[in-house]
């Protein structure tokens, strides 16, 4: 959004991070239950969330949860796509994996509170048709613009424009963290 030629791309992302308001928690949340789950299961929770960020790529959170869980558990997580099965396999070899979302995604699920995670709902968020890298950076840009406005950490803020993009396009707009008590 353009002003005056004055980038007002922020002011947008401000609207839906206070509409979203109720996703501030969700990281942390969700890592209480990431936590919850190690301990029941015997694993490292950092795997657990390293995991669930390798399976995220074009998933809902539920379906990630689901993946993962099978991947933990079994070594095998038959459904999920088979680039995100070869990542899998790769981290299992060599404990790295790749890819910005992805990275910021891990990063934010162990804690990080400057970890921004840019998926298609932040790209919608920010009215960005094509991703890309300089793209990216952009979107990132707003959210820690956004952020140093409303003096929220980086990754509160992030979450609580992803949940504002959901509710202003008509998802459900309860607050869900990421969950594994099921498993």
């Amino acid at each position: 959004m353009r002003w005056h030629n004055a980038d007002l791309g922020y002011v947008s992302m401000i609207k839906l991070a206070t509409e979203g308001h109720t996703g501030r928690r969700w990281y942390q949340d969700s890592k209480a239950s990431i936590d919850a789950y190690a301990g029941r299961h015997g694993l490292d929770a950092g795997v657990v969330c390293d995991t669930l960020a390798i399976l995220s790529p074009r998933v809902t959170v539920e379906r990630g949860v689901r993946l993962a869980h099978a991947w933990l558990t079994t070594g095998r997580a038959d459904k999920a796509m088979r680039a995100r099965v070869k990542a899998l396999e790769g981290y299992a070899h060599s404990g790295t994996f790749g890819g910005p979302k992805v990275n910021a995604f891990a990063a934010a699920l162990r804690g990080d509170p400057h970890a921004i995670v840019i998926d298609a709902w932040m790209y919608r968020a920010a009215r960005i048709d094509k991703p890309g890298v300089r793209a990216y950076r952009h979107v990132e840009s707003m959210v820690q613009d956004a952020a140093s406005v409303l003096g929220w950490p980086y990754r509160e803020t992030q979450a609580t424009i992803w949940q504002g993009a959901r509710a202003y396009v008509g998802y459900a707009s309860g607050y869900r963290p990421l969950s594994m008590d099921g498993f």
